[in-house]
C-alpha cells in the first residue's frame, strides 16, 4: 500500500471541485455545435464484407536505447515486415549518438520501417494493400530541421528518413499499391479545424453582408485562421479580443470559433462525447502545415543558404537537399479518417494517399482542408480494415504481428547487452533511457 494515499486523498478532498471546474471549463462555448456538426460527416458501417487482396503486406518497428555513462545514447532500432503471399523480412541497426536525441532516434527507427516498406512495394501488384503503424500525414509533414544542440549526424538521417518515405509513396503511387497506415491513439484535430473552417467562412459572411465592419477589421478578422496555423497564438487572440471590444456582440460568435481554433481539443474527444455507433468520417484531404510551406520555400529561394540552416549540413550536401525537394514536391497529397469498429473503443485515424481515390493533386500544392465524396474505394478500405479488427488490444491483426516481432522489449535487453559486450566490447551505463 502506498504511504502517500493518505495525503493524496485529503488533497483531493480539498481540491476537487477546483480541478474539476479547471476541466470542464477548458470546453469553448461553441464546442457542442462542433460536436453536432461532426455527426453530419459520421458513416455508419458498410454491412458488405469483402476478400482481402492476394498480397497484404505489414511493417512496424521497435526501438531501445542505452545512457552510457559517457553522455551518450546508444540506439538500437528494428523493423520487420510480415504479411499474407510476402516474404517475412526483417532489419536491424545500432548507432552511437551524442548528445542523446529522442528525436534522432525515431528518425532512425521510422526510416528502416520505410525502407522495408518500400522493398516490400517492388514485389507487390496493383491492390495489394501495405499497412504502416501510426500516421502517415505525421511522416510527410515531419519539419526538416536539424534542432539546436541536435547530434552532427542529425541532418544526414532527416535526409535519409525522407529518401525512403518520397521513395515508398512515389512508387507506391506508380505501382497502384493500396497503403494505408492506422493510428491507435491520435491527437489531430483536422475534423474539428474543418468544422471550424466551414463555421467561420459562414460567420465572416454574414458579417459582410451587414456591411458594420471597416475594410481594414475585415482584413483583420479574415487572417485570424492562418495566424493560428502559423502558431502566432497571442496575435491572433489579441486582434480577436481587440475586435471584439470595437464591434461588441456582432463579433461574439466569431471570437468563439477563434478560441476554439487555438484549443487543443483533440478530434477523438469531439467523436467520443457527440458521436456514437460503429462508422467513420468522410475523408478530408490534407496538405502542409503552414511552417513547412515556408521552409520548402526558403529551400527554393536559397537553398545553399537553406541547407545549412535547416539540415545544418555542408554546401557538398546540396544536391541531396535538391533531390528531397524535387521529390517532396512529386508525392500526392494525404487523405485521413476516422474509423470505429467497436462501440467501446476510440475510432483509429485512418490515412491513405490521395491517389488511391483518384485524386492528382501534389501534397506542397494544397492549401486547405477540402472535403472527399464518398466513394466505393473508401468502402472498401473500410470493410478491409473492419475484417483485420480483432478487438480494442489488437485493432489490426497484421499491424499487431508486426508490432510483436519487431518490438525489442525490456525483457530481452539484457541479452541484447551481453551482445553488444561480445561485438564492440566493454561500455559502461549510466541509466537505461
Amino acid at each position: 500500500m502506498s504511504y502517500v494515499m493518505d495525503s493524496f486523498f485529503n488533497y483531493l478532498r480539498d481540491n476537487a471541485s477546483k480541478i474539476r471546474e479547471k476541466i470542464f471549463s477548458s470546453q469553448s462555448m461553441i464546442l457542442d455545435e462542433v460536436g453536432l456538426l461532426a455527426r453530419d460527416l459520421w458513416n455508419t458501417l458498410p454491412e458488405n464484407r469483402i476478400d482481402l487482396p492476394r498480397r497484404v503486406a505489414a511493417v512496424d518497428g521497435g526501438i531501445l536505447r542505452y545512457r552510457l555513462d559517457n553522455g551518450g545514447s546508444l540506439i538500437i532500432v528494428s523493423s520487420y515486415l510480415v504479411g499474407k503471399m510476402i516474404e517475412e523480412r526483417s532489419k536491424a541497426f545500432c548507432t552511437f549518438i551524442y548528445p542523446p536525441s529522442r528525436g534522432m532516434g525515431f528518425l532512425l527507427m521510422r526510416a528502416l520501417e520505410l525502407e522495408l516498406a518500400e522493398q516490400a512495394v517492388l514485389t507487390m501488384d496493383r491492390g495489394d494493400l501495405l499497412l504502416l503503424d501510426g500516421s502517415l500525414y505525421g511522416l510527410m509533414s515531419h519539419l526538416p530541421i536539424t534542432p539546436i544542440n541536435a547530434p552532427i549526424e542529425y541532418g544526414e538521417v532527416l535526409l535519409h528518413f525522407y529518401e525512403h518515405l518520397t521513395n515508398l509513396l512515389l512508387k507506391a503511387e506508380e505501382r497502384k499499391i493500396t497503403l494505408v497506415s492506422v493510428s491507435k491513439t491520435s491527437s489531430s484535430r483536422f475534423l474539428k479545424e474543418y468544422i471550424l473552417e466551414r463555421l467561420f467562412e459562414a460567420e465572416l459572411k454574414r458579417l459582410r453582408d451587414l456591411s458594420i465592419l471597416e475594410p481594414w477589421d475585415l482584413q483583420h478578422l479574415e487572417i485570424l485562421p492562418s495566424l493560428i496555423y502559423d502558431g502566432k497564438l497571442m496575435e491572433a487572440m489579441e486582434a480577436s479580443q481587440k475586435l471584439r471590444r470595437k464591434y461588441g456582440p456582432y463579433l461574439e460568435r466569431i471570437h468563439y470559433i477563434i478560441e476554439e481554433f487555438m484549443k487543443k481539443t483533440p478530434d477523438l474527444f469531439i467523436l467520443k462525447n457527440y458521436v456514437k455507433g460503429l462508422g467513420f468520417t468522410r475523408p478530408i484531404l490534407l496538405g502542409p502545415s503552414i511552417k513547412l510551406q515556408k521552409i520548402i520555400r526558403k529551400l527554393g529561394e536559397d537553398i545553399e543558404q537553406a541547407t545549412l540552416r535547416y539540415f545544418k549540413l555542408s554546401p557538398d550536401r546540396i544536391e541531396d537537399v535538391k533531390e528531397y525537394l524535387e521529390k517532396i514536391s512529386s508525392i500526392c497529397s494525404v487523405c485521413s479518417f476516422y474509423l470505429r469498429l467497436n462501440a467501446q473503443d476510440y475510432p483509429l485515424k485512418i490515412d491513405v494517399p490521395s491517389y488511391i481515390f483518384g485524386i492528382t493533386d501534389r501534397f506542397l500544392n494544397m492549401e486547405r482542408l477540402s472535403i472527399i465524396e464518398e466513394t466505393s474505394t473508401l468502402g472498401e478500405i473500410v470493410c478491409m480494415l473492419r475484417r483485420m479488427y480483432v478487438n480494442k488490444e489488437i485493432h489490426n491483426i497484421w499491424l499487431y504481428e508486426a508490432d510483436r516481432r519487431a518490438r525489442i522489449s525490456r525483457s530481452i535487453s539484457n541479452n541484447i547487452y551481453q551482445i553488444i559486450l561480445r561485438t564492440i566490447g566493454q561500455i559502461d551505463l549510466a541509466r537505461r533511457q
